[in-house]
């Protein structure tokens, strides 16, 4: 029985211990679970956060730094008044014109700057953050630019003007000291408001990558209607070439040009054969010119495919040519004119003269030069090859212009890719930024 009253309280004790696990358990997990649990927010609702933060200390903050600024304006009041003084100072202790002459350049140029120095102060500023910050960046750059540019210019003035630069270099050193004491309230800011401010430039690098990621839409869909577009009314140029060259015009075109091309080599024959002709008389009728001195057999001894527009002018039935070679003719046969071979050329003018060689080769040039023309008129009429070299040249551009637009579209897309990853890595960013000061599970609702 004793082991059964032990066993008896070991289960009660289990018993006891399971139910403080189990309550400790529901707290500590409980706690654990809203510590964690997701809470959505907008990000209207996020720049409402920033701002109501922000704005706790934003009013103390204009309060201090309005105080600062008004010390740094009757610094720099206090300086123009030092530089007016400067400005009309005499020399002094002097007659050297080397040293005058440097000291006064110097004076010039030094208080130029300074002038500049107080300008820049007198700006106004507005009451926020942003604006303050900008005009400290702005004179505490124009502080250091002036001491480093007047450094040498000093040394000359305080030759002639030392006691008048002096004061105008006091006024300086206070300047810079309500710079810096003006730069001391813009930093406590930013130290007690570091995480708001950080998620503030958070924010504002998020809308950018968005309206960035708009306008990169924007143009993506531009680019993807021209490239529509343009294959469009490139398949419409091809198309309408290819029905160019199966029709009933382009045919006749071709037929035409064959014409052309056949009248063309007829000519070319032609003219071929009044050289040939009138070349197997070239000497007989040389040494005949020489008797006669007939011009227009000039043109025929030139038997040139120029000189034959010259013979058509001059003797388009050939019968000047035909007299002169029947009188050459009998100047051959009374030994007038000396030929070894005098047999064989008298043969040739025979067979020339009956047949009216030159004559016929003349009116055949006359018709097929007449027909080419013709022929040619209707081509240039048709303009079909015209139609055809358009069609052509605006299938190629059309092609060149929708590769162009291919190519940058898709370049477009790659730097959609890598701003939709940048804004989703800020996205992140911003979330774990207010989920820390938030001290809650904080996940931003975007549109896309």
């Amino acid at each position: 029985m004793p082991d059964l009253n032990l066993l008896f309280i070991y289960l009660i004790f289990t018993y006891i211990i399971l139910i403080v696990l189990g309550f400790f358990d529901k707290i500590f997990g409980k706690a654990k679970e809203e510590r964690f649990e997701e809470n959505e927010m907008t990000l209207t609702q996020l720049e409402e956060f920033i701002e109501k933060n922000l704005n706790r200390g934003l009013e103390p903050f204009i309060k201090n730094i309005r105080v600062e600024y008004g010390n740094l304006q009757k610094s720099a009041e206090a300086m123009l008044g030092k530089l007016k003084i400067l400005e009309k100072a005499p020399y002094s202790g002097s007659n050297d014109p080397m040293l005058i002459r440097k000291a006064v350049g110097s004076r010039n140029s030094f208080v130029n700057k300074m002038k500049g120095l107080a300008r820049k102060i007198q700006m106004p500023i507005e009451d926020d953050f942003d604006s303050i910050l900008d005009f400290h960046n702005d004179v505490t750059a124009l502080i250091n630019f002036t001491n480093a540019k007047t450094v040498n210019e000093y040394m000359f003035l305080k030759e002639l003007f030392e006691r008048e630069a002096d004061g105008v270099i006091e006024s300086f050193k206070k300047i810079s000291e309500a710079d810096k004491s003006f730069g001391r309230v813009i930093k406590e800011f930013q130290d007690a408001n570091s995480k708001f401010l950080e998620l503030q430039k958070g924010l504002a690098e998020f809308k950018e990558l968005s309206e960035d990621l708009e306008k990169k839409r924007t143009m993506l869909s531009e680019y993807e209607n021209r490239i529509k577009e343009l294959a469009e009314e490139k398949n419409k140029k091809a198309g309408q070439l290819g029905k160019l060259v199966e029709s009933d015009e382009w045919e006749s075109f071709l037929a035409a040009q064959k014409t052309r091309d056949g009248l063309a080599n007829k000519l070319s024959n032609v003219k071929s054969d009044f050289a040939q002709n009138v070349t197997k008389l070239e000497r007989p009728l040389k040494k005949y010119q020489w008797l006669v001195n007939n011009k227009i057999l000039d043109c025929y001894l030139e038997y040139s495919f120029d000189s034959l527009d010259s013979v058509l002018s001059k003797d388009p039935d050939a019968e000047i040519f035909n007299a002169a070679v029947k009188d050459m003719k009998t100047k051959i046969i009374e030994g007038k004119i000396d030929l070894k071979d005098a047999d064989k050329f008298l043969s040739t003018i025979d067979s020339m003269l009956s047949e009216n060689t030159i004559g016929k080769i003349l009116r055949e040039h006359v018709k097929v030069s007449e027909e080419l023309k013709n022929i040619e008129e209707k081509i240039n009429s048709l303009d079909t090859a015209g139609k055809k070299r358009y069609l052509e040249g605006e299938v190629e551009s059309l092609g060149r212009e929708f590769e162009t637009a291919v190519m940058e579209k898709e370049k477009i897309v790659r730097q959609i890719d890598s701003v939709e990853l940048a804004k989703k890595e800020k996205l992140k960013e911003l979330e774990g930024l207010v989920s820390n000061i938030s001290n809650k599970k904080i996940v931003l609702k975007i549109q896309n």
